[in-house]
C-alpha cells in the first residue's frame, strides 16, 4: 500500500493532488463536499512513486468507474491556504478530460457513486453560474473559460 503524498511539517501540511476538469454541455463536473454548497473537482492524492497521470487514471477509475484515454495537462496550481487553523501548501495538477468516448452516462444534475466504503455526490455545475457556488480552489472560476489557452502555472494564496 503506497503512501499518499501528504505529510505534516513544523510549518503545516503538504499535499500533492491531481484532479480532472470534465466539461459537458456548458457544465463542469464537481464533487460535493460534506459542507453544503462546497465543491471540488474529482481526483485525489498522488501516491509516492506514482506520476500525476497514473494518479489521474487511478482516481477516475475509483471514483467515476471509467477508463479514460483522452486527457491532457491543463493547470499546475501551487496553492497556499489555511483550513481549520492549519497552513497548507498544495501542488495540484489539473487535467482536461474528455469523457465522450467512455462508458460514462451520468448526466443528471446530481448523482451518487460508491467509492470503496463511501458514497460520493457529484454535481454538474453551470459554468456561467459558478459564482453561486464555493468551488475550490477558487482560481477555477476564472480559468474555466480559458481552457483552450494551453498549459498554465497558477500560484494562489487563499
Amino acid at each position: 500500500c503506497s503512501m499518499d503524498l501528504t505529510f505534516k511539517t513544523k510549518e503545516g501540511y503538504f499535499n500533492y493532488r491531481v484532479a480532472a476538469v470534465i466539461v459537458n454541455d456548458g457544465k463542469i463536473l464537481a464533487q460535493r463536499n460534506i459542507k453544503p454548497n462546497e465543491y471540488y473537482l474529482p481526483g485525489g492524492r498522488v501516491t509516492f512513486g506514482e506520476t500525476s497521470e497514473e494518479a489521474l487514471l487511478r482516481e477516475i477509475k475509483e471514483e467515476l468507474k471509467i477508463d479514460i484515454t483522452d486527457y491532457r495537462p491543463l493547470w499546475l496550481n501551487e496553492c497556499f491556504f489555511v483550513e481549520c487553523g492549519k497552513n497548507f501548501h498544495e501542488i495540484g495538477t489539473y487535467y482536461i478530460v474528455d469523457i465522450s468516448k467512455t462508458s460514462f452516462n451520468h448526466f443528471e444534475d446530481e448523482f451518487e457513486l460508491k467509492e470503496k466504503c463511501r458514497i460520493n455526490t457529484y454535481c454538474w455545475l453551470n459554468i456561467d453560474k459558478l459564482d453561486n457556488y464555493f468551488l475550490y480552489p477558487k482560481f477555477i472560476k476564472n480559468e474555466i473559460n480559458n481552457i483552450n489557452d494551453g498549459f498554465k502555472l497558477i500560484i494562489t494564496r487563499e
